[in-house]
């Protein structure tokens, strides 16, 4: 998976220098970032963004069709979550969730 995120990156910078660019699988990842610093190495221009939580993104991923989460992909430590990771991640919040409202903590 880890070569497939490096074509889509590499993919993505010929696109945004104007070269074209055919990724030879279709894998299709939903990019997404830590901070303003990690978006900036991946997009310059000023552009608005927002801070969803984790979950939504999550459950975006799996809705739709994407094969993986790439954190920062512009490095400088990319972090790749595959679809089994995050379905882990989204049962592990329901679980944790059903102990906190049985428990009556807020």
């Amino acid at each position: 998976m880890f070569k497939a995120v490096d074509r889509f990156v590499r993919s993505i910078d010929h696109c945004a220098q104007g070269r074209d660019s055919a990724v030879a699988e279709l894998e299709i990842f939903l990019p997404a970032f830590l901070s303003e610093k990690a978006l900036r190495r991946w997009i310059s221009q000023d552009t608005p963004f927002g801070t969803p939580p984790a979950h939504a993104i999550f459950v975006t991923v799996l809705d739709g069709p994407f094969n993986a989460l790439v954190l920062d992909p512009a490095g400088p430590k990319r972090i790749v979550l595959d679809r089994s990771l995050i379905e882990a991640a989204l049962e592990t919040y329901a679980i944790a969730s059903d102990l906190t409202d049985r428990r009556g903590i807020p």
